[in-house]
């Protein structure tokens, strides 16, 4: 099955960094005629430099040459892109998993269009649903626009869609969800188009024969040097399952080198299956390579580094929290301490602080007040409000300070009571 599936060829989407000779490629499975990549990923592409092309409803021809980057990503829901001034696309299949009446929904910052087809496989797509201005993170009713009409469709049919934004500052998101329609008109919650409602869609092209063979070749190599099996130089690689997988990764990683179904697998729960995992380079058997507590999935759907430990510190610019802690606060107990703050503009031996000196916000909290055990940072704050995640709800004791940019600390504040809320 599998052999039909998933050829050995990758397809190879170059990206031209502008001014210089230096190419980077991203790795798309492709697929023999008429064959299907596994659910579970969408195409993430990005032209950074277009003017807004809603305008003139000019979507496809805004995005005609090659992206800037493309990515896989886990489900129809990105934020913070690494651009400003562009055009983000989406695109892939929605597989509905029962028959039924469907509406889809589109939201983003700026301006976006989606684009749908009721058909399934390969038919045209046209303008369903559309924004001409920011909706709000996953809000679906802003702009009565950002609806599709209701669409019959059946259970395992692949249905193509196309999502367009184009943002100009640094704050950008989109989304695509569903719901369905009830027998009395009304809809079921919205749900992100994701999981096993997804595939991504591509056009099966040859890339070029050395290019293609240096970069298996590389992987192939890679595996063999580090788990010391024999050299062997043998090209294609040996495949006994054809499932796109060398036998020797297979092995290293406790996978069946002669049953052609543990490439399409998710063996560690990350969200990545085995082919993926092979592709990008983390372990199938683990679900967080590089142990920084962010699951490979979560981190690669993100377009964070599977094999960088320090991005769980870095910040995520659209809730101000660290990558971890924000991991943290989707994942675990939803409960967060929500308070305005003030900067503590006194260092401990009693020198001012200017505003632009300020570093990091420290904040000392903890359910009994005399002993705020727990620490939360938040890098280069802003005065004004603040939420703190946490595991349980109750009354906590807040105390606040800022460290300035030589890591020297302010006085702490007289400790505050803040009720933990459920995160909205």
């Amino acid at each position: 099955m599998c052999q039909k599936l998933l050829q050995k060829a990758t397809v190879m989407l170059a990206l031209v960094v502008s001014g210089c000779a230096t190419h980077t490629q991203v790795e798309i499975p492709a697929t023999a005629a008429g064959a299907e990549l596994p659910t579970g990923a969408l195409i993430m592409d990005v032209w950074p430099d277009v003017n807004d092309p809603s305008a003139d409803a000019n979507w496809y021809a805004a995005t005609m040459g090659t992206p800037a980057f493309s990515r896989f990503i886990a489900s129809a829901d990105v934020a913070s892109i690494p651009n400003h001034l562009f055009v983000g696309k989406l695109s892939g299949y929605f597989i509905p998993e029962v028959d039924g009446s469907y509406v889809l929904a589109i939201s983003g910052e700026q301006t976006g269009a989606l684009y749908f087809s009721g058909v399934g496989g390969d038919s045209t797509l046209g303008l369903v649903a559309s924004f001409s201005a920011p909706t709000g993170r996953k809000v679906w009713t802003t702009q009565s626009s950002q609806l599709s009409k209701s669409y019959s469709l059946k259970a395992g049919v692949r249905y193509p869609f196309d999502a367009f934004v184009w943002d100009r500052a640094a704050y950008d998101y989109l989304a695509v969800a569903w719901a369905k329609v009830n027998a009395d008109g009304s809809l079921t919650p919205f749900q992100i188009v994701g999981g096993n409602t997804v595939a991504p869609r591509i056009d099966t092209k040859d890339p070029e024969a050395d290019q293609k063979s240096y970069e298996t070749g590389y992987r192939v190599g890679y595996t063999d040097g580090r788990y010391s099996f024999p050299f062997d130089l043998s090209f294609p690689f040996r495949d006994s399952d054809g499932d796109g997988l060398p036998d020797n990764w297979e092995i290293a990683h406790g996978l069946n080198p002669n049953s052609d179904g543990d490439a399409l697998l998710d063996h560690d729960g990350d969200g990545l299956y085995a082919l993926l995992e092979f592709m990008i380079g983390s372990n199938p058997m683990a679900a967080d390579t590089d142990g920084d507590g962010l699951p490979d999935g979560w981190e690669y759907a993100r377009g964070l580094g599977v094999l960088d430990a320090t991005d769980a510190a870095s910040l995520d610019p659209v809730s101000g929290l660290t990558f971890l802690a924000l991991y943290k606060a989707e994942t675990g107990p939803k409960y967060v301490l929500s308070f305005t703050w003030a900067p503590v503009l006194v260092r401990e031996d009693g020198t001012a602080i200017a505003e632009d000196e300020i570093a990091t916000l420290v904040v000392q909290y903890g359910l009994d007040g005399s002993n705020l055990d727990a620490t939360y940072e938040m890098p280069a704050p802003a005065a004004g409000a603040v939420d703190v995640p946490v595991t349980e709800l109750g009354t906590y004791y807040v105390s606040l300070l800022v460290k300035d940019i030589n890591g020297i600390m302010s006085e702490a504040s007289a400790s505050i009571e803040v009720r933990a809320r459920t995160l909205d």
